[in-house]
């Protein structure tokens, strides 16, 4: 009788553990994806060693958008990395005397911190230094961190291609007091 009773017990834990793998497989795979926030490039946005969880989901459902904030994986140094969504498909991007440009057109940049600007503009002269002007191609995408000085994105990588991204929306919940979602 007790050999019966531990043999039960023991497939019970297995059909568990199983259920248990394939369930987060399925999630990682396709609705959600683990990240840690690695670096200063995101500040003060994100900070270094936060963790978050981002969406694949509505990143295969409503792809990306201007400000969206995305992982993307880093094929030259086989990583993914956290960045902003700057320039979409088919727009020219540049940088002159402190202000980017899409289209020719100054770009909004509400999300960034205002005091954070002002510290960094008055210690080093300007934010986000000259460059360009880069015109994206049908599936290409210009990242930028948010902390311009300390970031290396698609100024010293290149262009995204829509395959590259991965996923979108970050959900901070670690550490617990800093818990947030960005979007």
């Amino acid at each position: 009788m007790e050999k019966t009773d531990w043999k039960k017990e023991l497939i019970d834990w297995i059909k568990s553990f199983v259920f248990c793998f394939v369930f987060v497989w399925l999630l990682v795979t396709f609705i959600t994806q683990p990240v840690q926030v690695s670096g200063p490039s995101m500040y003060p946005t994100l900070q270094d060693g936060q963790l978050a969880f981002t969406s694949k989901i509505s990143y295969r459902l409503h792809g990306v958008s201007r400000y969206d904030v995305v992982v993307a994986y880093l094929e030259a140094k086989d990583e993914k990395i956290v960045k902003r969504v700057i320039g979409l498909p088919n727009e020219t991007i540049f940088c002159k005397d402190g202000v980017i440009y899409v289209n020719d057109e100054p770009l909004d940049q509400d999300f960034l911190d205002e005091t954070y600007v002002a510290e960094e503009t008055a210690k080093y002269g300007v934010f986000t230094e000259d460059f360009g002007p880069v015109t994206l191609q049908e599936d290409e995408y210009f990242l930028l961190g948010d902390n311009r000085r300390h970031s290396s994105d698609s100024r010293y990588f290149g262009v995204f291609t829509e395959d590259e991204l991965e996923s979108v929306h970050l959900w901070v919940w670690f550490p617990f007091s800093e818990m947030k979602v960005v979007k």
